[in-house]
């Protein structure tokens, strides 16, 4: 394993840009055959781009590991190395970036923070056609990751995909997880992918990844976007933005695309999941954007609650918040990490017994 230097990461973010014009990748299907034409000429114009300062300044922070099938896995690991771990994992499209203004209080608070890129996304590996982007080979690669570390249980933050993929670690080995806290997720049949997914598994797909990472317009339908998802859309600045646009440009289209044409068979494994739930025993909390469009807090995060078994102390609905709810309130979710830090979890043979 090699390692760099882990810089410190500044809870502050830079002075917002002026928003750029919305354009979401929804609506790109109006443009109809007229993108196809412009796939030439935005390819062209990709050749141009340089990684920008802010993407170049957060990676030279991560520190990298090989996985069990052989690929780079950037991530961030700080705080004390004897402090209890909190394991953050991201979701689609993001990375360990959307963190990036909750680690800092986690990592004064005393405790360890891991928050890995998953294969596909941000700084890490992004194989190409037949690569394992499903849910269960990447948690296959975190829970090897973690033995490596030595890392034997972790309080588990998790948002997006990041929850199917936690959810595959629970069912796997549910002594490892020792509290849990649950941001937009899901794990429920009512879940139905938005359309902008849902069209990147189709003929449109191509011209639309085309136009999402072009130096011509690509940070501007990837700003409207992130935007778009949510409450505020001023939170989502340029350093987000451009973690985002620039592992785009790098190949996440790969596991998009993958994850897009195969909603049927992911959503197959939500039995599962909600099993595994059930059967988990540790402190939980639930924070939840009220705004998020697809992932609706009266269906779904009522749903975790109901299997979770969670006091309604511990589940806050904010209202003013989209789908990407760390980046509306990380004061929110790293104050409920503290919260749940605080609260005793029950002994590691017992979380495994109620696994079972």
């Amino acid at each position: 394993m090699t390692s760099s230097t882990v810089h410190a990461l500044s809870p502050v973010l830079p002075p917002l840009a002026p928003s750029p014009p919305r354009h979401p990748a929804a609506r790109l299907a109006r443009l109809g055959t007229r993108a196809i034409g412009l796939t030439l000429t935005l390819g062209l114009a990709a050749a141009c781009a340089s990684m920008p300062d802010s993407v170049r300044a957060w990676r030279g922070g991560l520190r990298h590991a090989t996985t069990v099938d052989g690929h780079q896995l950037a991530y961030v690991d700080r705080g004390r190395r004897d402090g209890e771990v909190i394991l953050l994992l991201h979701g689609l499209p993001t990375s360990s970036q959307l963190y990036r203004q909750v680690i800092p209080d986690l990592v004064d608070a005393g405790y360890r923070v891991l928050a890995p890129d998953l294969i596909g996304y941000g700084a890490s590996s992004k194989p190409g056609p037949g690569a394992a982007y499903d849910m269960k080979q990447q948690a296959v690669r975190l829970r090897a990751w973690l033995d490596q570390l030595g890392v034997a249980r972790v309080t588990l933050v998790v948002h997006d995909i990041g929850g199917l993929v936690g959810w595959e670690l629970l069912d796997a080995d549910p002594s490892r997880v020792a509290r849990l806290l649950v941001l937009n997720t899901t794990a429920y049949p009512t879940f139905d992918p938005p359309k902008e997914m849902k069209q990147l598994a189709g003929w449109m797909g191509r011209p639309m990844m085309t136009m999402m990472t072009s130096w011509l317009v690509g940070q501007d339908l990837t700003a409207a976007f992130i935007r778009d998802n949510t409450g505020d859309p001023a939170r989502a600045d340029w350093t987000t933005i451009d973690g985002v646009w620039w592992s785009l440009r790098e190949g996440t289209t790969r596991p998009m695309r993958q994850m897009a044409r195969s909603f049927d068979l992911v959503k197959r494994e939500f039995t599962r999941y909600q099993t595994a739930l059930r059967g988990f025993d540790g402190p939980t909390s639930i924070v939840w954007g009220g705004r998020d469009r697809i992932l609706r807090f009266d269906d779904t995060a009522t749903a975790f609650a109901r299997d979770l078994r969670v006091p309604a102390a511990r589940v806050r609905r904010l209202d003013d918040a989209g789908h990407f709810v760390v980046l509306d309130h990380p004061e929110v979710v790293a104050a409920a990490v503290l919260e749940l830090m605080g609260v005793a979890t029950p002994t590691p043979a017992s979380a495994a017994r109620a696994g079972r």
